[in-house]
């Protein structure tokens, strides 16, 4: 049986080195877009419940009456567990009714700012164009909306990759009113910065 030399062996050892650095990168982008595929699912999983509630509810969104009184709450445990509410890209949540995933408040009730006093209806689901316009997106930590003007700020590409929303290899996943789901760059979200545009408001 032959005996490697000690040259031979390093040979191989090294030749694995350099494969394995080749690999990584590769390797690495797999496993990013297997977790931003995980994402747009549990995009899907809040669609669906968001519908089923709207059903229920005279084709109105689940409205967020306050900032201790979210929409998320109208889901959990009715219509949806917890785990659908989580981006594997994000950090842990923090508090009871957080997400890493953001509804629109057009659907979901615009609030006040400052007391987050609902102070508009929800939009009914099914008027002007819900192939265009967003129901969910990737939210900024853990917020639990999204107004008009917030998917347009400075930290959709934040040097913090936990602070962006644009969290999948520089692209934030968006799921519409009508159900279906996509990836965009960050240049998409910045040209919808304006609340006439159907993107936000069906109605427009």
């Amino acid at each position: 049986m032959k005996k490697f030399t000690l040259i031979e062996l390093l040979l191989v050892v090294a030749l694995i080195g350099i494969l394995t650095t080749l690999l990584m990168p590769s390797i690495s982008k797999a496993r990013s877009k297997a977790r931003q595929q995980v994402c747009l699912s549990n995009q899907r999983q809040v669609h669906l419940a968001t519908t089923a509630y709207m059903v229920e509810a005279n084709r109105y969104g689940p409205r967020s009456y306050s900032k201790s009184n979210k929409w998320i709450s109208r889901l959990k445990y009715s219509y949806i567990n917890d785990e659908a509410f989580v981006c594997p890209e994000g950090t842990p949540l923090p508090y009871t009714n957080s997400t890493h995933i953001a509804m629109n408040n057009y659907i979901s009730g615009k609030h006040d700012s400052t007391t987050g006093a609902s102070i508009v209806e929800p939009k009914p689901l099914l008027t002007g164009t819900p192939n265009e316009t967003c129901l969910l997106t990737d939210s900024y930590k853990t917020w639990s909306g999204v107004f008009y003007w917030s998917m347009t700020d400075a930290r959709i590409l934040d040097p913090n990759l936990q602070d962006r929303k644009a969290r999948h290899d520089l692209k934030a996943n968006i799921t519409y009113l009508d159900g279906h789901s996509i990836s965009v760059r960050a240049a998409f979200l910045k040209s919808k910065s304006s609340k006439e545009d159907t993107f936000w408001d069906p109605e427009q």
